[in-house]
């Protein structure tokens, strides 16, 4: 897939020498830790992933956009055909020095201290597509700017302003963790699907529900994503169990039923298959290179007991 940037990692800075803002195009096994002065967007697209998120694991899809308020661990590992993250860090208080240094019509550092307590939502968050359009609109943006060698390198910072303006006035109902997608899209209907009901989900249920055939729902998806039906099922049920051997206590059976095998003996061949080893090594492996004083956020706790 075409690169998305010019370069791996791209920055503004102030003339202090600092950061202001930082873009990145991940690549696998890219890690970041990231301080309480920033904001830190991450927007996947277009198609299927998931990453370490203070020793958790999230699952993204297409045009999904999560935005993060304060330090972080995180680790991108689980990307699938196609997949993109960009991830976006802003300096919080050299984003206001900016606007400190330059007298604008249209914005004031005060303006942007306001813009800066969207902290009120919660965070971390994930939005998804089409709730989060006119995020992704304001991101494309910015990655338009840095691409873009004509653009002073100012026009990166003020359209990072139209970011937070956006996020800032998001309304409660947007935050809603399911997709608004409906039937008349095959793709995002069944993602939708998937992402809800991945334990009891099949494509048989999925085409009878749509009316559309089991093939064209499959091929809709690869186009899309680069999955069909069945690979995206498989990865999201590896994404939560993921989760729930590195963060959780919960015993091998409980896992098996949470993600929908009906036996022990079946999540064993599954996982085996997909990692090589089995559900009680691979914790034992995770657990042993975990530092389990990094606890996992409220937040975090909050969003998975929502999704999974």
């Amino acid at each position: 897939m075409q690169k998305i940037l010019p370069y791996h990692e791209m920055s503004v800075y102030a003339p202090n020498g600092e950061r202001i803002i930082n873009l990145v195009e991940c690549e696998p096994e890219d890690e970041f830790y990231t301080t309480d002065k920033e904001f830190t967007f991450i927007w996947l697209f277009p198609g299927t992933g998931a990453f370490g998120f203070d020793n958790g694991t999230n699952f993204m899809l297409g045009n999904d956009f999560m935005y993060v308020n304060g330090g972080r661990y995180i680790k991108f590992d689980g990307f699938f055909t196609d997949s993109k993250f960009i991830l976006l860090t802003v300096n919080k208080e050299e984003f206001i020095r900016f606007f400190e240094r330059h007298n604008y019509s249209f914005a004031s550092p005060e303006d942007i201290r306001r813009l800066l307590k969207i902290s009120r939502h919660p965070s971390p968050y994930i939005l998804h597509y089409p709730a989060g359009r006119e995020l992704i609109k304001a991101v494309d943006l910015i990655i338009s700017d840095f691409n873009n060698l004509k653009n002073p390198e100012e026009m990166v910072v003020i359209d990072a302003m139209r970011l937070f303006n956006r996020l800032a006035n998001i309304s409660k109902k947007e935050y809603s963790p399911l997709y608004t997608a409906t039937k008349k899209d095959p793709a995002l209907y069944a993602m939708k699907k998937v992402r809800e009901e991945y334990r009891t989900i099949t494509l048989e249920q999925l085409s009878k529900e749509m009316n559309y055939s089991k093939a064209y729902i499959s091929q809709s998806l690869k186009q899309l994503i680069g999955m069909s039906f069945e690979e995206l099922l498989l990865f999201r049920k590896s994404v939560v169990a993921m989760g729930l051997l590195e963060r959780t206590d919960k015993s091998l059976a409980e896992i098996a039923a949470r993600i929908g095998f009906e036996t022990y003996a079946g999540f064993y061949k599954f996982w085996k298959k997909r990692t090589g080893l089995s559900p009680e090594e691979y914790r034992r492996n995770a657990h042993s290179k975990t530092d389990r004083s990094l606890l996992v956020s409220d937040h975090i706790e909050q969003y998975v007991s929502e999704n999974e």
